[in-house]
């Protein structure tokens, strides 16, 4: 009968051999083995050991379900027992016999009583037991003497020979054991591997210098102290060898000790004679010879016995033996001069005549009115250190470059050719604003056309709430202005930018600068694998390999450094680099952004935060892609435009785009006899509305111009014809305050500024005159449906609401008409703001002089009210205002300067300064620089 404990439940985990009892008493109840079976689907478990009541160790592993379980343990009796021995041998039995190992034989003795059983019949079989391993040998016929064998009684025939690889012996760590590790299972294909470990030696004495209470030493360190080599016993910090005649402390052991000291007569040898009082001197460069030195002690001159580091010294009294510290104000009294007595080095002003003093060369820029930034900033530049004006510090710059001026870091920058933001501010709009960096003439960067259905949208957004939208139809896309920006050449470029797809398996473009399929310029896309993929001269160049992502956003590089181009998907290089040394060109209307140049494979989804760099590669290693819009970084200096011919800044133009159309221009014939032509611009085309706007009209290309003679611009009328105009918001547009003005070819135009605001909501109609009929009108080409062109060839009604019977120029075809630029106030420039880089100071200065010089071309500026002065000793935290006066006036070059007060300032040695103008007045500022001190 079978005996079973039931007591408890046993905890099991898959694929352990650990078998846990809940409330067992396994050691208590004596069960010495047995087989544990589960209430569950598993294995059952035959138990190796009982370690105590609620721990044992199955011989198998538990392959079913982790869990605490029901259970019976089938005890190990004297029968089972039995029962498994014999198992045991029955297998091993099976075993044998299969393997052939295990035969009967009839008669067994020595090898030399086999030919007694030569007659025996045909399976007659004898053991030789003379030998070992026994041999076997068996009757293979009745014929006499046919036997077979001999066979190995008991073991099979050897295996082949195992083979061992000896790996090369590893040195290891000094002090360790010696080791042997041995791998594999010497069978073909997995040899042994012996591999021998064998410590080095102990690392030697390792020399430290002398002895200092600061350094941690390690076991072994030998250090020089006292004259005497010490070396360490243990590591240690701050505990010094011991004083001789010790030679050893708990940390030390001595290694050398110092010799004692000589006894000698010296080797320095002196005079014959000398006179007392004089003073010793070395008469050769040896060291060991002295001679009179010809001075007496009391000639000597001595001075205080400390002074500030830095300070000019004088005599104290008349006996010219005794010198002292002097103050600022006595060493301003001995140093005053004059412009005269300064030298002048012309090697870099390169300035007429040579002069060779500092009144000199101030004459000769006077005389020649200025220079390159100014005669009148000269005397400020020969007094940087302040010392005739009681100051300690100073620097000015004439900004020969930008190295002097915290320039902001948000990637709009003067290499972004480019920045497309989409950001609106109303949806459903086409017209967008290239926010790339401006130069100091502040027209806009670029124009981008709008083409098909293309418009700004508020339905996604990577950032600022707006991005371009693209719907997959064929020419929906935006198309550039071929400006020469876009001819990367062989140089360096960086184009990026953030897109969101929203149909795969279709190919869909970035962006494409070709004139022809074949074109040498760059297209980057989305293959229909979903793959990103660069393409140069009718062949992939870069293809990646990780799937463009659906319906999320993804930011996308391509960049060329030193002749080399990567492509990157989020941040990280997809695809081989190409070394790419094409000379780069762009399409006449190009590049085209969300479709190709012929209007094919138009994106479907949208694009956002789109950016041009000519001449770096921002990023050419595996990057983390921005987590904000790219912008003008900090506002240390802002709104402020270098102009690096004439080296000035300038403010920037206070203005933004309305709209913007501009087109291949083309001259036709067709339109001569034009009297009067209206434009109506789609209100989808209008992307902002502001209380102040202006006109563009662009010269024709070539040939004669018509002159204009009335321009008027008003919404369009809720009812009547295509060009009838609301009467109600008629404006009249004036250029210098006349009403018409000649056109210049191929020249833009631009109206003075008047109080219009658009309505968003309605279409636009700009209005003109043509008193003539000779010359030749430019038009320009656009997306049909966002510009239309009316003509009349028999009046002059431009200022007429409902005028009748005007003919419709061709679809998209009008008058070469630039756009319209809106301001919010009248002002003409926006608050600029130009912060220097900081100077380190010696000392945290009391007071500070700010130097400002404006250029010619500014308007005339009241000090302290259309533009401060400011100065900072705490790097920018806090600034404080200097009273700003004019203090020259050189050929219109004025110099400002003005001092102020940093008491109320944080102390602080890292000094700037700082030009703010307030009033929106043209400031041209062409040198600038700070001086400091306790005056």
């Amino acid at each position: 009968m079978a005996d079973y404990y039931i007591t408890g439940s046993v905890q099991l985990t898959n694929g352990s051999k650990a078998v846990t009892g809940i409330d067992t008493a396994w050691a208590i109840a004596q069960v010495a083995g047995g087989t544990i079976f589960v209430q569950a689907e598993g294995n059952p478990l035959p138990l190796a050991s009982i370690e105590g009541d609620t721990a044992a160790t199955a011989a198998l592993e538990w392959t079913g379900a982790t869990g605490t379980y029901a259970y019976a343990l089938l005890r190990a009796t004297a029968f089972s027992e039995q029962l498994e021995t014999n198992s045991n041998i029955l297998s091993r039995l099976l075993v044998a016999m299969e393997a052939g190992t295990l035969y009967r034989y009839d008669v067994a003795g020595e090898t030399a009583d086999l030919a007694i059983y030569a007659e025996r019949p045909a399976g007659f079989a004898f053991l030789a037991i003379d030998v070992n391993p026994a041999d076997l040998y068996i009757k293979a016929s009745a014929t006499s003497g046919d036997w077979a064998g001999p066979f190995s009684y008991g073991t099979g025939p050897a295996g082949p020979a195992p083979e061992i690889d000896f790996e090369p012996v590893v040195t290891g760590a000094p002090g360790t054991n010696a080791e042997m590790v041995v791998t594999g299972s010497g069978e073909p294909g997995d040899p042994y591997e012996i591999t021998f470990t064998i410590p080095a030696g102990e690392i030697g004495v390792n020399f430290r210098g002398a002895y200092s209470g600061a350094t941690a030493y390690a076991v072994r360190d030998m250090v020089l102290n006292n004259g005497s080599s010490w070396i360490a016993l243990q590591a240690t910090t701050g505990n010094a060898p011991p004083v001789l005649p010790a030679t050893a402390n708990a940390y030390w052991y001595l290694a050398a000790a110092k010799g004692l000291d000589g006894t000698g007569t010296g080797d320095v040898i002196g005079p014959g004679g000398a006179t007392v009082g004089r003073v010793a001197a070395f008469s050769s460069n040896t060291g060991k010879a002295i001679d009179d030195g010809g001075k007496l002690v009391a000639d000597l001159v001595t001075g205080p016995g400390e002074s500030e580091d830095g300070a000019l010294v004088g005599y104290d009294g008349e006996t010219g033996k005794i010198i002292k510290e002097l103050t600022k104000e006595e060493a301003k009294d001995w140093l005053a001069t004059t412009a005269v007595d300064v030298s002048f080095d012309n090697a870099v002003a390169g300035l007429p005549d040579s002069p060779a003093t500092l009144q000199t060369a101030i004459e000769v820029l006077a005389a020649n009115a200025g220079g390159k930034n100014d005669a009148a900033f000269a005397l400020a530049l020969a007094d940087l250190t302040g010392s005739i004006q009681g100051m300690n510090g100073g620097f000015a710059d004439s900004y020969r470059n930008t190295a002097g001026i915290n320039l902001p870091n948000g990637g709009n920058d003067p290499f972004t050719v480019s920045l497309l933001h989409f950001d609106g501010p109303v949806t459903g709009k086409k017209c967008v604003r290239d926010s790339a960096y401006e130069d100091f003439t502040a027209s806009p960067r670029h124009n981008w056309t709008p083409q098909g259905s293309f418009q700004v949208s508020d339905a996604q957004s990577r950032f600022g709430g707006f991005s371009g939208a693209f719907d997959g139809v064929n020419n929906c896309r935006l198309m550039g202005d071929g400006s020469a920006d876009f001819v990367l050449g062989t140089g360096d470029f960086d184009m990026d930018g953030w897109a969101y797809r929203t149909v795969a398996g279709v190919a869909h473009y970035i962006f494409d600068f070709r004139t022809v399929a074949t074109s040498v310029c760059p297209l980057v896309y989305v293959n229909a694998s979903n793959v990103l993929i660069y393409y140069v001269s009718a062949g992939n160049r870069i293809t990646g390999t990780t799937v463009v992502p659906l319906n999320t956003w993804f930011h996308w590089r391509v960049a060329r450094q030193a002749g080399v181009t990567k492509m990157f998907l989020n941040g990280v290089q997809e695809g081989a680099n190409y070394v790419d040394a094409n000379s780069y060109v762009v399409h006449a209307n190009g590049p085209a952004l969300g479709g190709g140049f012929d209007g094919t494979f138009s994106w479907n989804g949208y694009l956002d935060e789109v950016r041009i760099s000519k001449g770096i590669a921002r990023n050419f290693e595996n990057f983390t892609p921005p987590t904000a819009p790219y912008g003008n970084g900090t506002t240390s200096t802002a709104l402020a435009l270098y102009d690096a011919t004439g080296f000035q800044w300038y403010p920037r133009e206070l203005k933004s785009i309305v709209t913007h159309i501009r087109g291949a221009r083309i001259n036709s014939s067709s339109v001569a006899a034009i009297y009067t032509l209206r434009t109506v611009i789609s209100a989808s085309m209008l992307r902002l509305s502001t209380p102040y706007i202006r006109i563009g009209i662009l010269g024709g290309a070539t040939g004669a111009q018509k002159p204009i003679a009335n321009v008027f611009i008003g919404q369009k009328a809720v009812a009547g014809n295509a060009w009838d105009m609301d009467p109600a918001t008629i404006t009249r547009v004036t250029w210098g305050g006349s009403d018409g003005f000649q056109p210049l070819a191929a020249t833009e135009h631009w109206s003075d500024w008047i109080a219009f605001t658009p309505d968003l909501s309605r279409d636009l109609v700009l209005s003109l005159d043509c008193p003539v009929t000779a010359g030749v009108f430019s038009q320009t080409a656009q997306g049909v449906g966002m510009v239309n062109a009316y003509q009349k060839t028999t009046a002059q009604e431009a200022g007429v609401a409902a005028p009748a019977t005007y003919a419709a120029l061709a679809a998209g075809t009008f008058l070469a008409f630039l756009g319209i630029e809106g301001k919010t106030d009248l002002k003409t420039y926006d608050g600029m703001v130009l912060e220097s880089i900081a100077v380190a100071s010696t000392s945290s200065p009391a007071k500070g002089r700010v130097l400002i010089e404006t250029g010619v071309g500014s308007d005339t500026l009241i000090p302290n009210t259309d533009f401060v002065g400011e100065i900072s000793r705490d790097n920018g935290a806090t600034w404080a205002a200097a009273a700003m006066s004019l203090i020259s006036d050189v050929g219109g070059h004025k110099l400002y300067q003005g001092d102020a007060s940093l008491a109320s300032q944080p102390s602080g040695m890292n000094m700037k300064y700082r030009f703010r103008n307030l009033t929106g007045k043209k400031t041209i500022v062409s040198a600038g620089g700070a001086q400091w001190g306790n005056f």
